[in-house]
């Protein structure tokens, strides 16, 4: 029996087939590089964001508002707004008919604000409440501002009732900003 020369039972594409995956391992070696650089960008991104948030949030004051009394907060937001150059009247105590402040802004729009320092979630009675404040100080618009949050339904009152909501994370980002910049409600 005659014995085939060859290449050892090779298929004879060696030198094609180490190009062939070469290439492919270059293209992705690139495309690895290229996807990795977009990875380390997107983790840099959020590392400075909760560096930047984690900064917010020492700045603004929120751990000190959070062991406030409810009466040293509206203090708080009075000195807050008047430094932002709004004109405040603070309503008394107890009888404020739902509204701890009155607020008029530059263009003399009065605002009725209803504060909650809380440690758990606001109910539908605050929205409630400061409606009946809008009612009772004719003023055009209204807001409830928390360091906490609302519940799903004072959240869906004040939605459909055009009641604005600062809850806990707009409070942050309001009291960070300088005091040129303008508070918007």
């Amino acid at each position: 029996m005659r014995r085939r020369k060859g290449n050892g039972g090779k298929s004879g594409l060696g030198l094609p087939a180490v190009l062939l995956v070469g290439g492919l391992t270059v293209e992705a070696l690139r495309h690895w590089i290229f996807f990795g650089a977009i990875a380390l960008a997107i983790a840099a991104l959020i590392i400075w964001r909760r560096r930047s948030k984690a900064e917010q949030w020492r700045s603004s004051g929120i751990a000190e508002i959070d062991m406030m009394s409810g009466e040293q907060f509206e203090m708080r937001m009075e000195r807050f707004f008047r430094d932002h150059h709004w004109k405040v009247r603070r309503t008394r105590v107890t009888g404020d008919f739902g509204c701890d402040l009155v607020l008029f802004d530059s263009q003399g729009t009065k605002i009725v604000a209803q504060l909650k320092r809380y440690g758990s979630n606001v109910g539908i009675a605050a929205v409630q409440e400061v409606l009946g404040a809008q009612h009772y100080y004719q003023a055009s618009q209204s807001v409830v501002i928390t360091n906490s949050h609302l519940t799903r339904q004072a959240k869906e009152l004040a939605l459909r009732s055009g009641v604005r909501i600062w809850e806990r994370e707009m409070l942050i980002r309001q009291l960070t900003k300088d005091r040129e910049d303008p508070i918007v409600l």
